[in-house]
């Protein structure tokens, strides 16, 4: 019998999905990754990745405007189960759902890398 050997994959490339009413950054963040932009980049014939592809390995961000829970909690909150870093557009620690007035979040940063996270806070506080 072998030995189990873990498993290694590879590193999202630099796409990043940008939500909601936070077109502004899109210029900033193309400076550095791919952006999806879904109100410029939707195609009826062309499947582009979704706030989801941070959990196949197609985005290594997510930068969601403020939103009700079901726009993105859920997601977020498998993403921080599978390792991703999820915090608020200003770094902090995602309040607790209970906690949010009229079932609405704060605007969320989802990435697979710390690095990641360092480089989208950066450009979001330059742009805020």
């Amino acid at each position: 019998m072998t030995a189990a050997v873990p498993l290694r994959l590879a590193p999202p490339p630099p796409v990043v999905y940008l939500g909601g009413t936070l077109s502004h950054l899109a210029a900033p963040l193309r400076e550095h990754f791919r952006v999806i932009y879904l109100p410029t980049d939707y195609s009826p014939t062309v499947m582009v990745p979704n706030h989801t592809g941070i959990l196949d390995g197609s985005l290594t961000g997510s930068v969601l405007a403020p939103a009700h829970w079901i726009d993105g909690a859920a997601i977020a909150f498998l993403a921080q189960e599978a390792g991703c870093i999820v915090t608020t557009l200003t770094g902090n620690r995602l309040p607790p759902l209970h906690t949010c007035p009229a079932y609405h979040r704060p605007g969320l940063v989802i990435v697979t890398a710390p690095t990641v996270h360092q480089r989208l806070l950066e450009i979001i506080t330059a742009h805020a």
